[in-house]
């Protein structure tokens, strides 16, 4: 008996470590390089082997659905597109696939690991601890540029940061541990999920007017129309009064004043933005008669150029083939395009899938406690990869991979219940 005990024990802190470190890899650390031919590697990569043990022992208790059977698929479309575009000797395009066996190993693990943990305490924790940085890091306090710089790299983004892209004066997006106002939005976008529910008092939904408040200071518009999104959508899944809707709207507008107060160029950056964020640099400067500074090609610019490549090889695509990318410092700065030029109409489906199917299951089983997390934070990155790469960012992969593994963990545990 105390032999068996002993054993459950050392399972129950392996799971309850190496979840803790993805936690820690997705929101704390930065990435680590090990040579310049090789991509950046994350702590998640370092411990994945352990995580891919844990799996393997304990592969008899997991129950396979149907999205596993999808990332399957997803593999075979990525290894088809590189297979007819002459690219299986290219090593690089094998990343691709392996951020999707990933991706599948983590959803596995944590089915099994997050048993184990407190989750509120742990998510309340760390939401806590990342607000705490991300202020220092808005605020610019405590030499954190130094740390920044010297620790994550993000000398670019320190330089950049209260500039807009053709360096002048500009309101502050807070980009954080994440170096990207965009994908810290979006992180930020999950804990305003986590916390929402019908109750609408600041001192019970604190939480969630913080993440409301931390969200705005990201300036990503993108993540703001997200989440108008997901407040509607939010408010009919759960119950709310017109009390409720009233006071959780009047706060949310109240968050938005504060913020335009803080910085006062926010709203007028935000007008600024939404007339230049699909115009060349050329016309930028045409617009706003300035000249010189950092640049960035237009949204539009980008769009065109895939476009003409897509309409080449529409079906299967033109395989993961990096370097195209990296060459011409181009981003696609849209996810749709990006999956439909690597791997043509067959690989978007596929990836449209990734994310609808998770959206149809939790609208199915609403009895699930993390179903509307799942369906809202899906919404979000649906939304988002309009005009971002959410899924191309491995924390938000990462993150997206856990928070499945905990949805279909109270699935199974519904289905056990209901047999």
């Amino acid at each position: 008996m105390g032999e068996l005990m002993s054993k459950f024990s050392f399972i129950k802190t392996y799971h309850i470590i190496l979840l803790y470190l993805l936690v820690i890899s997705i929101f704390f650390t930065p990435d680590f390089t090990i040579s310049a031919s090789l991509p950046t590697f994350q702590l998640a990569d370092f411990i994945l082997p352990f995580i891919a043990l844990a799996v393997l022992f304990s592969f008899k208790n997991i129950k396979w659905n149907h999205y596993y059977t999808l990332l399957l698929v997803f593999c075979a479309i990525i290894i088809l597109a590189m297979a007819i575009n002459g690219r299986m000797g290219v090593l690089s395009d094998y990343f691709e696939i392996f951020k999707v066996i990933k991706f599948g190993i983590l959803i596995l693990f944590t089915t099994q690991a997050i048993k184990y943990v407190k989750l509120n305490q742990l998510i309340k924790a760390t939401f806590i601890l990342l607000l705490i940085i991300n202020l220092i890091q808005y605020l610019e306090l405590f030499q954190i540029n130094d740390l920044l710089i010297n620790w994550y790299g993000y000398e670019n983004e320190v330089m950049g940061f209260g500039r807009d892209s053709l360096g002048f004066p500009a309101t502050k997006r807070m980009f954080g541990l994440m170096g990207n106002p965009n994908n810290n939005a979006i992180i930020f976008l999950f804990f305003a999920i986590y916390f929402f529910s019908s109750e609408y008092g600041i001192k019970k939904s604190l939480f969630f007017y913080l993440a409301v408040f931390m969200l705005f200071l990201c300036q990503s518009k993108i993540a703001i129309i997200a989440f108008i999104v997901i407040f509607i959508l939010g408010i009919n899944y759960f119950p709310h009064s017109k009390k409720a809707i009233l006071t959780k709207s009047g706060i949310v507008l109240l968050i938005i004043a504060i913020v335009f107060i803080i910085d006062g160029r926010y709203v007028t950056d935000v007008v600024k933005q939404l007339f230049g964020f699909l115009m060349s640099d050329e016309d930028k400067r045409e617009l706003f008669n300035k000249v010189g500074g950092m640049s960035t090609r237009g949204r539009l610019e980008s769009w065109k150029l895939l476009f003409e490549m897509i309409i080449k090889k529409p079906i299967i695509g033109h395989g993961p083939y990096k370097e195209f990318f990296y060459e011409r410092t181009l981003y696609s700065e849209n996810e749709y395009i990006l999956m439909w030029w690597r791997y043509g109409i067959v690989g978007l489906v596929a990836y449209v899938g990734l994310l609808v199917k998770p959206i149809k299951m939790a609208l199915s089983i609403k009895s699930n406690q993390f179903a509307h997390v799942i369906f809202l934070f899906s919404v979000v990155l649906l939304i988002t990869a309009l005009t971002n790469n959410p899924l191309s960012n491995r924390n938000i992969l990462t993150l997206y991979a856990i928070l499945l593994g905990i949805f279909f963990t109270f699935k199974n545990q519904l289905s056990n219940e209901s047999q």
